[in-house]
């Protein structure tokens, strides 16, 4: 089945919030930029 990729990123966009409110119910402090700094991009 086909899928248009706005259908797929709005999908994604909803299970980040989702995630993001849950982590923070859980009391997860959110991440910052300053916590990527650590990250190593290649």
């Amino acid at each position: 089945m086909k899928v248009h990729c706005s259908v797929l990123a709005e999908e994604a966009l909803h299970a980040a919030i989702q995630d993001y409110r849950e982590r923070l119910a859980k009391g997860e402090k959110p991440r910052t930029e300053e916590d990527d700094e650590d990250i190593k991009y290649v």
